[in-house]
């Protein structure tokens, strides 16, 4: 049942929880809806759906008048054609109520759809060169969520984080780039669909990883810093390639979420500090973290 109900909240995040709402909602108003006299029960499904695509397009407020119309225009069609009648008030109250509702959280799942897209178009793009790493402001905004989340639930959360630094002193400037972009690279093919990778700097790379714990978060990271150090990466100024461990150290750190750790700052610090520390019991008080240092010859 725990792994059951794991797969289920693993994506959850505040931002689902309205178009969730909204599904609900115009389920059990489709089922009501079927109370209406044929052919007008139609019409309120085609009321229903096009209070949907509309109030997605507005604000919640907006929304709530999209179904006030759309509830008026069926009342107004069955009174035209005669078939307003005391016995249908039941019937057309539970379409009026229904297409409100709908209307209301049709709306307010746009606007929150439309913040996100927002949110991400401007802080969630590619990060120094990768395919999609989140920059540190946006993964800190994302950090807060899942933590917030992972409390609800009661679940667990950790954050790897993989330092890159360059021993080669003759390595040029795109030459590094390359290196560093290599370990970004690997960091997100690497990973879980659940997990979120994000760049702090070019040298410092790592992931959220929602519903995973100090064991599972290391299973995940001893091979990351592996694969690091034997990848290779091209070297235009040698017309060759070289791997990462002739040229490079690869530091790992992870930090868990613990009540010394409550905001998304604490555990990107944290994960920093296990990075700094030789022995796995030290650092801050309460974030239970290891760290690993792939050393190549120098």
């Amino acid at each position: 049942m725990g792994a059951i109900r794991g797969l289920l909240t693993s994506a959850w995040t505040d931002r689902h929880r309205p178009v969730m709402l909204l599904a609900l909602a115009a389920a059990l108003a489709g089922l009501l809806m079927r109370a209406e006299p044929a052919p007008f029960h139609l019409l309120a499904a085609a009321a229903l759906v096009l209070t949907v695509v509309l109030g997605v397009l507005v604000s919640a407020f907006g929304g709530l008048v999209v179904g006030l119309v759309t509830a008026a225009v069926v009342i107004v069609v069955k009174q035209a054609v005669g078939a307003w009648t005391p016995a249908d008030f039941v019937a057309s109250l539970q379409t009026t109520l229904g297409l409100l509702v709908v209307g209301a959280l049709a709306g307010l799942a746009g606007s929150v759809l439309r913040s996100d897209r927002g949110h991400r178009s401007s802080g969630a793009a590619a990060a120094y060169g990768s395919l999609g790493l989140l920059t540190e402001q946006a993964v800190t905004a994302r950090l807060d969520e899942e933590i917030a989340r992972a409390r609800r639930h009661r679940r667990p959360l950790a954050v790897i984080l993989i330092r890159t630094e360059i021993t080669d002193p003759d390595l040029g400037d795109g030459t590094r780039m390359r290196a560093h972009r290599t370990v970004a690279r690997l960091v997100e093919s690497l990973l879980r669909e659940i997990d979120i990778p994000f760049a702090l700097s070019p040298e410092e790379v790592g992931a959220v990883l929602p519903e995973t714990d100090v064991e599972g978060a290391w299973l995940l990271l001893g091979p990351l810093v592996d694969a690091a150090t034997r990848a290779s990466f091209t070297v235009r100024e040698e017309d060759g390639r070289r791997t990462l461990a002739d040229c490079a150290e690869v530091h790992a750190g992870l930090a868990a979420l613990s009540d010394e750790t409550p905001r998304a700052e604490d555990l990107l610090v944290a994960a920093r500090a296990s990075i700094r520390e030789d022995d796995p019991g030290q650092g801050p008080p309460g974030a239970r973290h290891r760290s690993e240092t792939g050393r190549g010859a120098q």
